[in-house]
């Protein structure tokens, strides 16, 4: 049987990188609020999915910490209620979650083996959200690192905010000691709906290779063709509400590599 797969919060990065891959009933947060029990019940329902993606969520360090109930709110408990509804029919659910989930202390590459350990509210939040799902058999939780890529709302991820500072020459500071696997939203995305096809549980998803914000934003100048006006900076520099994991590059010890963030970076600089 084909499968009816319905995206929650399609107007965000993840949620928008779904809807352009696949076949899907694409609901933004605008249509139902996940918060609502009975508007979960409508729209399974009305769509019966049989495989929820939950693209919903309050992302952001100083955004979770400022709103901390809000946070829990959406990323959390409202969790219980999809997983509830999924058993009810069957459904699978499929549950992002993020490398804020680790303390970034560790030499190398994050996998699914390394134990979670969040340092803020929203890497707190995101880990329950796990710990709720993996409680419900038919389940695939996806830990992703930062992602860029387009969106339909007007709420732009840090790697593309960076973009728009290069391409308008404005100045800007950018931290050399803080290492990630920046990663393309439609890869990250096409990589999670092939998932369906293997056995159910956690999984690391993330374009190939990691870098500095620094090196990030060196590349990103050299593709475009310009000088950017940047000042590197240590991490520390930069103040938030809660600490940031330092190097949270990610990789996977169950699936293949996925091509490198350079070259994924290089096709949507071509295609933005």
């Amino acid at each position: 049987m084909e499968n009816r797969i319905m995206v929650l919060g399609s107007s965000g990065l993840l949620g928008t990188a779904f809807s352009s891959i696949c076949d899907c009933i694409s609901l933004s947060h605008n249509e139902v609020d996940i918060r609502s029990f009975s508007a979960l019940l409508r729209v399974f329902k009305k769509f019966k999915p049989t495989v929820v993606i939950n693209a919903t969520g309050i992302v952001g360090i100083n955004v979770c910490e400022s709103k901390p109930l809000l946070a829990i709110s959406v990323n959390s408990y409202s969790v219980c209620d999809l997983v509830d509804l999924c058993k009810e029919s069957g459904a699978i659910i499929i549950q992002p979650s993020t490398h804020n989930v680790f303390d970034g202390t560790k030499d190398g590459y994050y996998t699914e083996d390394d134990k979670p350990r969040p340092l803020q509210i929203y890497g707190i939040t995101k880990y329950l959200s796990e710990k709720i799902v993996s409680r419900y058999d038919k389940h695939y939780i996806v830990r992703y690192p930062t992602l860029f890529g387009k969106r339909k709302n007007n709420r732009n991820a840090f790697p593309d905010k960076i973009i728009d500072w290069i391409k308008y020459g404005n100045e800007f500071r950018v931290s050399y000691d803080k290492i990630d696997s920046p990663s393309y939203g439609i890869d990250v995305a096409r990589e999670t709906i092939k998932l369906l096809d293997k056995p159910f549980g956690t999984y690391h998803i993330a374009n190939s290779g990691s870098t500095n914000y620094y090196e990030f934003v060196l590349e990103i100048s050299r593709l475009l063709g310009v000088e950017p006006r940047v000042t590197k900076v240590k991490e520390h520099e930069f103040e938030t509400m809660a600490p940031n994991a330092l190097k949270t590059a990610m990789s996977s010890i169950k699936l293949d590599p996925l091509r490198s963030w350079e070259d994924a970076l290089k096709e949507y600089l071509n295609e933005r």
